[in-house]
């Protein structure tokens, strides 16, 4: 079962690679609009999830965005989750960045359905609000 969903996150890693949007465009044909852009400056891979329920920190229904570096990506939702929508239901969107090498070490370890923060693996946390987002341009920079 292990080798199974590291399989899984492998493909789906290829898939949201960023020279292969053609790809997920193939497989994912519907409409997305743009939330907002990471900068990573850092040298690491990181795994960007992506949490608009906020104050909870369940990951099992985030969503999970790469970030290779030292690359600026655009996180996009299905259009029907766009900035305005997202921000009329919440008024923070938290992100956590962990480093791809310590997301992949513990979910080789454990259940796709628990929740990576409880365990101390090392991440930064951010908790944006519409406005700071306005402030910044609508990207974040990670470190």
């Amino acid at each position: 079962m292990k080798k199974f969903s590291l399989f899984i996150i492998i493909i789906f890693a290829l898939l949201f690679f960023p020279k292969c949007t053609h790809i997920y465009d193939f497989f994912f044909p519907y409409d997305y609009a743009p939330i907002f852009t990471l900068r990573n400056n850092s040298t690491d891979s990181l795994v960007i999830v992506v949490d608009y329920n906020y104050p909870d920190t369940s990951m099992a229904k985030s969503r999970w965005h790469y970030a290779w570096p030292p690359q600026k990506d655009t996180i996009y939702f299905e259009r029907d989750n766009d900035r305005e929508t997202i921000f009329k239901r919440n008024s923070v969107v938290q992100i956590f960045a962990f480093k791809f090498k310590d997301w992949i070490t513990f979910y080789t370890a454990n259940d796709l359905d628990v929740n990576i923060v409880d365990y101390h693996i090392p991440y930064k946390r951010y908790e944006l609000t519409r406005e700071w987002l306005e402030q910044h341009d609508w990207t974040v920079t990670y470190p």
